[in-house]
Formats: C-alpha cells, sequence, structure tokens
C-alpha cells in the first residue's frame, strides 16, 4: 500500500472514532431515566346482588324473599289448565361491579311427572327472554316475571290423579363481568 492510502485510511478510521465516541457522549447527554412515584388507591367495592319484591301481595300467591335476599319461597295454587302466576321481582345489583348471568335462570324442583303438566318462564318486565350472558351494570336494578302455567293443552292422560304440591327454587347465577 502506498504511504498516502495508508495516511488517508487512519485519517478516515481517526474520524470514524471520533464520531463514535462523540454520539456516545452525545446519547448518554440526552437519555435520561425517568422514575414515576405516586400513590393510588382502589376503593373498596362490595358484591350485592339480590332479589327484592315488587309488591307485598301478588293476587293467588304468597312469597317471601330471604333475608339474604338471595333465595325466593312461594306458595300457589293452580287448579286448572290454564291456571297462571306471574310474580314480579327485582334483581338488584347494589354493589360496585358489573355482574353477568352465568347461565339460564333455572327453576328446579319439578318431578317429571309434574313438568309434563306445568311450564315456567322468566322474563324481563317487557316480555324479553331473559339468557345468559344478560349484563346487570353495578348500582341497577331489573325487574323480573316468574311465571308459572298450568298448562292448558295437556290430554287428559296427562292430568294428574290426585293433589299435587309443588316445592320449587328459583335461581339465578350472577358472576362478575
Amino acid at each position: 500500500m502506498k504511504k498516502d492510502s495508508r495516511n488517508f485510511l487512519m485519517v478516515i478510521l481517526g474520524v470514524l472514532l471520533v464520531s463514535i465516541i462523540g454520539l456516545s457522549i452525545a446519547y448518554a447527554l440526552l437519555s435520561v431515566t425517568l422514575n414515576i412515584t405516586g400513590i393510588s388507591e382502589v376503593a373498596a367495592t362490595g358484591w350485592d346482588v339480590h332479589f327484592e319484591k315488587v309488591s307485598s301481595s301478588v293476587s293467588g300467591v304468597s312469597y317471601s324473599i330471604a333475608s339474604s335476599g338471595t333465595s325466593v319461597d312461594f306458595t300457589t295454587a293452580l287448579s286448572l289448565p290454564g291456571d297462571s302466576i306471574s310474580l314480579p321481582l327485582y334483581v338488584v345489583n347494589d354493589g360496585g361491579i358489573d355482574v353477568v348471568l352465568a347461565a339460564e335462570p333455572i327453576v328446579s324442583g319439578l318431578t317429571t311427572a309434574q313438568d309434563v303438566y306445568i311450564n315456567y318462564s322468566v322474563t324481563y318486565s317487557d316480555g324479553t327472554i331473559i339468557k345468559s350472558g344478560d349484563v346487570l351494570k353495578a348500582g341497577n336494578s331489573t325487574q323480573i316475571i316468574l311465571k308459572l302455567e298450568y298448562d292448558k293443552d295437556i290430554t287428559a292422560s296427562q292430568l294428574p290423579t290426585s293433589q299435587q304440591t309443588l316445592s320449587l327454587s328459583f335461581s339465578m347465577n350472577y358472576v362478575q363481568d
């Protein structure tokens, strides 16, 4: 190699080295570590989803709500095919958390034979069917109607041969949304 080429290469390497060192110093001067400190509070919240009565008396029905508000006990008489009762209730979310219905509402306690001539439905007060996935926002309530009906379209052979006592329970399973 010629001496001029070597000198030129040395100058270029020197300039490159000085540039790298300069950029490193500039980066160090321009980079800053930000520290953010503070205090955050998480508000206390509660879980309070329960039933409330719409009224104290419903024609043909005697009912009460447990002190916890989580169960409904009722007594009624359905004498003839076509007889029905409608039990209005509120589902209230007095907690601080939105909730969602985990499954369809359940009326249980019917025997296989009783299931033939007793029908039930659970709807919102406007007639909309209640379904899994329905949300009840914190602080809100919604009116529901539990309807039991002695099936008017049953055949004579399906009629009960003796008086039947129905021991029914009604549940709605809400979980955090």
